[in-house]
């Protein structure tokens, strides 16, 4: 048997038995390295589209956020900061034109001397989802810049605000338990110098500035809004093709109401916040055109040895 195995095993067909061994191996690990290859192809994929949807799902949490920010501190002005501070400037204005007459001499009449009643509304602080949002941002969206400035000019914008409201609360229960005389009450309340002549701001200045402070924070997460929408659009745009489809849709804040309220601040208020971030031009094709012969010249003098 085996005598005619090795008459069989001529050299033509070793050599025919061994390419076609060689191939079965070749073939063999050629497929296995093709299906790994493939199959890490296919996970890498699934791993981009993953972190893809995890970024847009990440980015429309902190539009929402962002969002109830806004809407709340619209709500808070619509319904007591604006009326607030428009009556205490018309008290205060009244108050220091009959104190400054009385002082000349002038004796005002009663209906000069009609202020109203003073409204020292007692606002409740605010439970606003700050803390969250910053993390959002800062943490888990991969945006820098413009975005995360925002994230924290928001949270810091609503700590002032609900820092003055604490303010101005604990300054009211001094008013109404008796710590401060009644007679200097008006003073203190207007910012109206006293017999004395010390002068009292706390109040006025602390009233006053709840609108600024609103504003501020309406402002800030409205423009959060917008740029976090545009951060989500652009990496749909940017991603894959195939996945475009399939990809959660982007939300978009709607202020169109608020803004026919007269609600919104004007943006022209904040327009050093808005210089301070502007993109910077792209540059032009002479600039790219005359620094490629700084670079060849110098590079040519420095090879020659000049």
């Amino acid at each position: 048997m085996l005598s005619e195995l090795l008459e069989w095993l001529t050299p033509a067909r070793v050599e025919s038995v061994a390419i076609a061994l060689g191939g079965a191996v070749i073939g063999t690990f050629g497929g296995a390295y093709g299906g790994a290859v493939a199959a890490e192809q296919i996970a890498a994929k699934k791993a981009r589209r993953a972190r893809i949807e995890q970024e847009i799902r990440d980015t429309n949490a902190a539009i929402e956020l962002s969002f109830t920010v806004c809407s709340l501190c619209i709500g808070l002005k619509s319904q007591h900061v604006q009326q607030l501070v428009a009556e205490f400037l018309r008290q205060q204005q009244i108050v220091h034109k009959v104190c400054a007459d009385m002082e000349r001499g002038i004796v005002p009449t009663s209906e000069q001397m009609e202020i109203g009643f003073v409204d020292h509304l007692v606002l409740e602080n605010l439970w606003l989802p700050t803390s969250r949002l910053e993390q959002t941002v800062l943490e888990k969206i991969n945006a820098r810049g413009r975005i995360s400035q925002l994230a924290i000019s928001v949270a810091r914008c609503v700590e002032g605000l609900d820092d003055s409201i604490s303010k101005r609360n604990a300054l009211i229960e001094r008013y109404l338990d008796g710590s401060i005389k009644s007679e200097e009450k008006q003073y203190r309340t207007f910012g109206y110098p006293m017999k004395d002549g010390s002068v009292d701001m706390t109040y006025s200045n602390l009233t006053v500035g709840l609108l600024a402070k609103t504003d501020n924070c309406i402002y800030f997460s409205k423009q959060l809004c917008a740029r976090l929408s545009e951060h989500g659009k652009e990496i749909k745009r940017t991603s894959p093709r195939r996945l475009q489809k399939s990809l959660p849709k982007v939300l978009r804040a709607d202020f169109e109401h608020p803004s026919q309220r007269h609600l919104m601040p004007d943006p022209k208020e904040f327009s050093g916040w808005e210089i301070a971030f502007a993109p910077r031009p792209r540059a032009s094709k002479g600039r790219y055109f005359y620094k490629a012969k700084y670079i060849l010249r110098r590079s040519w003098r420095h090879f020659i040895g000049l």
